[in-house]
């Protein structure tokens, strides 16, 4: 008995000096980021046995009076939650940047938006859904990208909503353009019909492809995404060389194949760190993604990812 208590203080006190550790640490590189010195997160904080404890912790800083303490909160967040191995970790880290969304600071808002696209489905709890829902009628800051976060989630609470935005000229092009989008993502098909009719009018160019068919992959609606695979196959040199050096076209198709790659299942061709597709010759993998959509009619999309 006497040896079991031994063990048990033990462990508790290392766990206390650990934790002590921790907060020291989190708060030194706090006190950086306030004073202006550093935004680079110490390797000893973003350590993956650690992530339950920065996550305990964060609540404090994210609370901080200043801005860009709060910002490197959520930054933090979203750091330990993508590389935390747990469902309820990440759904934590997530809950924190959902507390963002009603930062102040429009910037914070924004940058805790963009952090929850990068978390899967499976990372939001109910009752983080049901904060987004929440705040959305109250019309918080970066309004549109706000919606397709909405979207991608498929919260169809929110449905009429955005029809409502989507046909109302008080709001911004940009805005009336997220909420179709958001409204395809959830498998709406007047708002699908509604993208078609628009898009099928547009020549395909660079400014089409960086621009417009980024939002198409987004509503992982097949119709939509074969107005892409009907740009893969045309060999019509309509986009520049990604080679400033080089001033020549060249088929659109070299950039779709890349954009399609993160939104299809099995899909032949895969991505580097950079997002670029991992080949050592373009024109082969563009004719390896041409034939496999032929092989594939019927391609399955991914829909768990933003």
């Amino acid at each position: 008995m006497t040896r079991v208590f031994f063990v048990l203080t033990l462990m508790l006190t290392c766990w206390s000096v650990d934790a002590q550790s921790l907060r020291k640490a989190m708060d030194g590189y706090f006190d950086m980021v306030r004073s202006g010195k550093s935004t680079r997160i110490p390797s000893d904080i973003l350590q993956a046995k650690k992530t339950e404890e920065v996550l305990a912790l964060l609540p404090a800083y994210a609370a901080d009076t200043m801005p860009v303490v709060r910002a490197q909160a959520y930054g933090v967040a979203k750091a330990v939650g993508l590389e935390a191995a747990s469902t309820s970790l990440r759904q934590k880290a997530v809950r924190l940047l959902v507390a963002g969304c009603r930062d102040a600071h429009k910037g914070n808002v924004g940058m805790a938006i963009r952090a929850l696209t990068e978390f899967d489905r499976s990372s939001y709890s109910d009752d983080a859904k049901d904060s987004l829902v929440s705040l959305f009628h109250r019309k918080p800051a970066h309004i549109d990208k706000y919606m397709l976060l909405l979207g991608y989630l498929e919260l169809t609470t929110v449905r009429n909503d955005l029809r409502e935005i989507a046909q109302q000229k008080d709001y911004a092009r940009k805005d009336r353009w997220a909420a179709l989008l958001a409204l395809a993502r959830m498998g709406d098909s007047f708002a699908t019909n509604d993208i078609l009719r628009r898009v099928q009018k547009l020549p395909v160019t660079d400014d089409v492809v960086y621009e417009i068919f980024p939002d198409l992959i987004y509503t992982r609606q097949q119709a939509v995404l074969n107005v892409l695979l009907d740009a893969l196959k045309s060999d019509a040199r309509n986009c520049a060389s990604a080679d400033a050096e080089q001033d020549t076209r060249i088929p659109c198709g070299y950039r779709i194949m890349e954009q399609l790659a993160p939104a299809i299942q099995d899909y032949p061709l895969k991505l580097d760190a950079s997002g670029d597709i991992q080949t050592t010759d373009y024109g082969v993998a563009l004719q390896t993604a041409r034939d496999w959509f032929a092989k594939h009619p019927d391609y399955k999309i991914l829909k768990d990812r933003y």
